[in-house]
């Protein structure tokens, strides 16, 4: 039977029940007027993300927090409304040089259109599914170029024209985008990638870019970065691991890692990272979310 939806009011209650907000809370107060606007704002279920960090095991029945307060919550939430800002500026620039550069090898090395040819592709079946990962990507190509409302591409189609490559990606999600790296059947094309990139194999570029692809359509949903466990693992070179490698693995830290380091190198400078980096410095104190997330 599903749960009945609970009003603000009782909203509140249930976290006076699990000790995030005080027995003093009364309905009427100013701080309970400044709950009822916080939960309202910002659903429940979304913010339980957050203070679930301070919690023990929900999962298990062990609901009662052992730290934590509401100006705690209220300040991770800020925080990571703050950081995701900065992920998303730093994803931008890396998907822009990405899809430019892969464009770039494709239609230089195989042809403006090849893209298209399905021959350019490994022909791989997806699990027990069943699917043919190359048909899928096809039908993802088509279906990105027939959504697009840019000019360059209405150009192209109306003309009768095969959207060169160059063009095409710039239509195309990330995730279109990072299939088609996957899936190149020219490792030659897909070496060169990631050397552009100071990445040392094709495969750990793939890695990498699977795993921004998952925190760009987190960042772009406004979803929650600190204290999460990520789907894809981020992996990070080896040169920047400089803690224990623990705080790398299935964190949000490892995202940070990448993407401050990966934006310097597109860049050529490390503006982005001292600017990363000393916001992070000024929240020392939310860390432990990101390199020891307790999404339980």
């Amino acid at each position: 039977m599903q749960k009945p939806a609970q009003n603000i009011i009782e909203q509140i209650d249930l976290l006076k029940q699990r000790g995030l907000v005080g027995a003093d809370v009364v309905v009427g107060s100013d701080e309970h007027r400044l709950l009822m606007n916080w939960l309202m704002n910002n659903s429940y279920y979304r913010l339980s993300g957050y203070w679930r960090y301070h919690q023990k095991h929900p999962h298990a029945g062990e609901n009662w927090l052992v730290s934590g307060s509401v100006a705690e919550v209220q300040a991770a939430y800020d925080f990571d409304t703050n950081l995701r800002s900065y992920l998303s500026e730093g994803l931008a620039v890396i998907e822009v040089t990405f899809r430019s550069r892969l464009a770039y090898f494709v239609a230089t090395e195989l042809a403006p259109d090849a893209y298209l040819d399905p021959a350019t592709y490994i022909d791989r079946v997806h699990g027990s599914s069943g699917v043919r990962l190359r048909d899928q990507l096809l039908d993802d190509i088509a279906r990105d170029l027939e959504r697009s409302k840019e000019r360059f591409i209405a150009h192209h189609v109306d003309a009768g024209k095969i959207v060169p490559m160059w063009a095409a990606v710039e239509a195309m999600s990330f995730g279109t985008v990072s299939k088609i790296y996957a899936l190149l059947d020219d490792t030659g094309i897909r070496t060169k990638v990631s050397k552009s990139f100071e990445v040392s194999s094709y495969s750990l570029m793939q890695s990498i870019i699977r795993s921004l692809v998952t925190l760009r359509n987190t960042c772009a949903h406004h979803g929650r970065v600190w204290n999460r466990i990520p789907d894809i693992a981020c992996p990070v070179l080896r040169p920047l691991k400089v803690e224990s490698a623990v705080v790398y693995e299935q964190t949000p830290w490892g995202w940070v890692v990448m993407v401050r380091h990966l934006v310097d190198r597109i860049r050529g400078d490390q503006q982005f990272s001292a600017d990363l980096t000393a916001f992070l410095d000024r929240n020392a104190d939310m860390l432990g979310g990101l390199k020891n997330p307790r999404n339980h």
